[in-house]
């Protein structure tokens, strides 16, 4: 891989990982519902110059827009749960369960993709759901138990 590309790898792991604290920073401030509205809002403006470059390419009849509407309302409600349990719970706990959903992308590949099992793959799963399941089950009793809950089925549900 060249230099360059490593940089950019190191860029966008550093603005991933520290957008969670941002986000929980930010949570102090305002609620998760009004958070990600604005998010969106903000995104909406960054991309606004690229949908006119892009304009032509990208379908105008009710039926898209119309569906792209419904995934964006369905975006938008996985966010705000989220979020919610992002209040409740540690940065670092939050954006390691809610990075869970490639474990559950790879169990439901086998009977629906037909992925073939793999020595690496299982044991790397196993190893994701161990990890996850420790996080998870830390907080029984407690605030964050339904937090990690919550931050468990958003990408279950594919966010």
């Amino acid at each position: 891989m060249k230099p360059s590309s490593w940089l950019l790898f190191l860029l966008l792991a550093f603005l991933w990982g520290t957008a969670w604290t941002a986000s929980k920073i930010a949570l102090s401030y305002v609620s998760p519902s009004c958070f990600v509205l604005q998010r969106f809002i903000l995104t909406a403006i960054v991309m606004f110059p690229f949908f006119l470059i892009l304009r032509k390419r990208i379908p105008h009849d009710a039926k898209t827009l119309g569906k792209l509407l419904g995934l964006s309302l369905i975006n938008a409600f996985w966010a705000i749960i989220a979020n919610t349990a992002l209040v409740g719970a540690s940065s670092g706990i939050g954006a390691v369960l809610t990075y869970t959903q490639p474990l559950f992308v790879f169990c439901l590949a086998i009977p629906f993709l037909n992925e073939k099992l793999k020595i690496a793959k299982i044991a790397g799963t196993t190893l994701g759901f161990a990890g996850a399941s420790l996080l998870f089950l830390s907080g029984i009793g407690s605030l964050t138990f339904v937090s990690s809950a919550y931050m468990i089925f958003v990408p279950f549900c594919g966010l």
